[in-house]
């Protein structure tokens, strides 16, 4: 009896590991808004969206969010006096969480700088709504929440125990498996889910310069109008793809 009880209490613990930590594999797809100069057409192959593959590596108190190693891509115009590449080179950033301190640690690699930015989890305050779908075989609730004015949707999953999700997203009662962002033309959706042991160690990046958030964005905008005014300026055509929400 003993023995029996034993391996029922071992399987019980094995599901709630199961449950509470694995890996997850999202798309990022960005829809791409290119305004040509007048007389100029894009190939009608030229594509609508960039897509970049990352992994939410999680257990119930910490999670580790990062790209994928993928194939570069490169599509381009080439037109008489116009040339255009749009090339989906992917940053190594990362974004860690703490769940139990209620801090992360966000590395961004921008246009060679890596930058390293400590705070706490940002704390959105969801509105649950009763619409349900499935991804891949989980079911799904919808949530909303405003940022700068813009309706975030988040599609979380109760049979993921774990109030979290990809990148600064999470405080919904289970994993998010999807976000809909409309300010930056993005939706980040899972494609994969494999639940066990992590693959991967979950730690804090250490590697870049410590700057406040405040600061990072300054220099990124900053460089950023300082590129625009170099190509645009030129009749060149200039596209960043931030993942800054």
């Amino acid at each position: 009896m003993k023995n029996l009880l034993l391996v029922i209490l071992l399987a019980i613990s094995s599901t709630l590991i199961a449950q509470t930590s694995g890996k997850i594999i999202y798309d990022e797809i960005t829809k791409l808004e290119i305004h040509l100069p007048p007389g100029f057409e894009a190939p009608v192959d030229f594509p609508s969206e960039n897509t970049v593959t990352k992994a939410l590596y999680f257990t119930e108190n910490e999670s580790l969010y990062k790209p994928i190693p993928q194939e570069e891509k490169v599509n381009a115009i080439n037109t008489g006096d116009l040339h255009l590449e749009i090339k989906n080179e992917i940053p190594d950033d990362v974004y860690y969480k703490n769940l139990i301190k209620g801090q992360k640690t966000e590395k961004r690699d921008f246009l060679g700088r890596v930058f390293l930015m400590n705070g706490a989890i940002p704390e959105f305050k969801w509105k649950i709504a009763p619409e349900q779908k499935k991804i891949l075989d989980y079911v799904v609730q919808k949530a909303t929440t405003t940022i700068d004015t813009t309706e975030i949707i988040a599609w979380f999953s109760p049979q993921i125990q774990i109030s979290n999700g990809p990148y600064k997203y999470g405080n919904l009662p289970g994993m998010i498996l999807e976000i809909e962002d409309p300010q930056n033309n993005r939706v980040l959706v899972a494609k994969e889910i494999t639940l066990g042991a992590p693959s991967e160690e979950i730690k804090p990046p250490k590697k870049g310069k410590k700057i406040t958030e405040e600061e990072f964005k300054k220099i990124r905008e900053e460089k950023l109008a300082e590129m625009e005014a170099e190509y645009g300026g030129k009749g060149g055509v200039f596209i960043q793809i931030d993942e800054e929400n």
